[in-house]
């Protein structure tokens, strides 16, 4: 599907027209017909505030070269979006490490 055009994966208005037409012989009807999926938001600010001193530590022991984790501590803003995500994507990349790297 990455190969499609993106403006045909969208048929009069019908979301994933492809997938649900190579589907529709298996998916019951009341799938094959639903178009009020939405996405969700994770609580990721809540996730970030409740873990913030864990993931400062693990972001620390992951040694990457590119992070001060002292200017990390000193300007993050729990209130700034930019600022969650960032910490939260370093905190999943050094998860990933500790899993990967040997």
């Amino acid at each position: 599907l990455f190969s499609f055009n993106g403006k045909r994966k969208i048929k009069n208005g019908t979301s994933k027209y492809y997938l649900r037409e190579a589907c529709k012989e298996i998916l019951p009807t009341e799938i094959y017909s639903r178009f009020d999926k939405v996405g969700f938001e994770t609580p990721m600010k809540l996730w970030v505030k409740s873990l913030q001193a864990n993931i400062f530590e693990s972001i620390k022991n992951a040694n990457f070269h590119f992070v001060d984790i002292n200017h990390l501590k000193r300007n993050y803003n729990s209130e700034k979006h930019s600022h969650v995500k960032l910490l939260f994507k370093l905190f999943v990349l050094s998860k990933w490490q500790q899993v990967f790297s040997t």
